[in-house]
């Protein structure tokens, strides 16, 4: 499988054939099987996947494990409509819990997941607090920072 990335740099990085940048990733979503949303929710982000990116795509899978209100909801029915998705897997919401009467609930190539794409298991979040802990307590540069100005 070749895999590709979108990113605001287009900085090359491991397991990626290539990283676009978000201005120049239209040339190739064409070519695209599944598309795969992982972003953070920022003012850049919110509702990016629109009519203008599925309109690129022909038959492709969607997945969103990102955040819920960088999709269009409207957009993405539509999408699926018209053949420019085939399927979408979706994990979060733009409005949570998903409401009763949301299309997505009846549409037959929508498969809903129970937000739970990225399990965190018992030890794996208490590792990451003693670790934290100790580079606290010993001065030392934290892992997994949030920047604030960035927004994730």
């Amino acid at each position: 499988m070749e895999v590709y990335g979108v990113s605001l740099r287009g900085k090359n990085k491991e397991y990626f054939k290539e990283v676009l940048t978000v201005a120049s990733h239209f040339s190739r979503l064409q070519e695209m099987n599944y598309v795969i949303n992982t972003l953070p929710l920022t003012d850049q982000t919110a509702h990016f996947f629109d009519g203008r990116i599925f309109h690129h795509l022909t038959d492709a899978g969607f997945i969103n494990v990102g955040r819920g209100a960088s999709v269009d909801d409207h957009a993405l029915i539509q999408a699926l409509n018209q053949g420019q998705i085939s399927f979408a897997v979706l994990d979060v919401f733009n409005h949570e819990p998903l409401p009763e009467d949301h299309p997505f609930w009846h549409h037959p190539d929508v498969h809903i997941t129970p937000h739970i794409s990225a399990v965190t298991t018992p030890e794996e979040g208490a590792a990451c607090y003693v670790e934290t802990l100790k580079r606290i307590e010993g001065n030392r540069v934290l892992q997994n920072k949030v920047d604030f100005k960035r927004g994730y």
